[in-house]
């Protein structure tokens, strides 16, 4: 069986090729819970986006079935389709119908942003950007408002909310970070949240207009700092596995890659990832740049 059979294959019965991974079906009902990976409470999510094994965590990535059995085991792509391609003829296959699951999350996802409100200098949002960022002024991806999290169902906490954005400029979803009153992360874990139902690829939050000269960053503060740092407009992918997906808008001539200094070379392997994708599909100048010293901009910027 080659590899694009066993995709073929696998569609529709990641469920109980998961659980035969060891993984509890209950991580497999499409709500937010620990993670198999790295047992971090509340931030994954199994949404099985057409069949696909789809998932999604904040700490570590996001990505379809094969992904996830390649990090639960600590193995590369290659060998987690040869360990599931033998199981295949054994798992029954679930019908894929996830359109109208889509929709009722975008929905909800236009409900909460409908709900916040433009960031106050003087609020808690406000005061968080100020202390990590140096400045206050939140661009029009950025508003803030309330709500509860899963881990402290008994109050409503301000988050930073950040309008996640296909390629289109379309809305697709928000990412919440959960502040304090003094402008502070709240003491929760995590502490950043998206909120339900799958991303496509490319999805990222706008933080300025495109631009012929721009760059693209994993988190929304190492982006902010990198525009402050560099003067280049630029944009928050929200994780690197989805960062290496990423995708220019037609106007951009030039990106820059502002990558993460990881100790495991996590960061400085996705945007080289990327930067060499780009190169090859597309007529368009690109730049990686790394901070000296193991961190993101953020840390070069609060170091200045």
């Amino acid at each position: 069986m080659n590899f694009q059979t066993a995709h073929d294959q696998a569609q529709g019965r990641w469920h109980d090729i998961l659980v035969s991974m060891g993984i509890e079906s209950s991580r497999l009902n499409g709500k937010h819970g620990p993670c198999p990976i790295c047992s971090g409470k509340d931030r994954f999510r199994f949404d099985d986006k057409n069949g696909k094994g789809g998932w999604l965590c904040s700490h570590c990535g996001a990505g379809d079935g094969f992904s996830l059995v390649a990090k639960l085991k600590g193995i590369d792509n290659v060998a987690a389709k040869m360990m599931v391609v033998p199981l295949l003829g054994g798992m029954r296959k679930r019908q894929v119908s996830k359109e109208i699951d889509t929709n009722t999350f975008r929905t909800a996802a236009e409900r909460f942003w409908k709900a916040t409100s433009a960031v106050s200098d003087t609020g808690p949002v406000g005061i968080y950007l100020r202390k990590r960022i140096g400045v206050c002024e939140a661009p029009s991806a950025i508003r803030q408002g309330h709500t509860i999290h899963p881990q402290d169902k008994t109050r409503s906490y301000f988050v930073m909310a950040a309008k996640i954005s296909g390629p289109d400029g379309r809305g697709i979803s928000v990412h919440k970070t959960f502040i304090s009153t003094n402008g502070t992360k709240a003491n929760l874990s995590p502490d950043k949240l998206v909120m339900p139902g799958p991303l496509i690829p490319s999805a990222s939050i706008w933080l300025t207009d495109p631009a012929e000269h721009m760059g693209i960053a994993e988190g929304i503060e190492t982006a902010m700092s990198a525009t402050v740092l560099h003067g280049i407009p630029t944009w928050a992918a929200i994780s690197a596995t989805i960062m290496k997906s990423f995708e220019p808008p037609a106007i951009c001539k030039k990106l820059t890659i502002f990558a993460d200094n990881d100790a495991n070379y996590v960061g400085q392997a996705t945007a080289y990832e990327l930067a060499r994708k780009l190169v090859m599909t597309r007529q368009i100048e690109v730049q990686v740049m790394v901070p000296d010293t193991i961190g993101d901009w953020n840390d070069v910027l609060q170091r200045r």
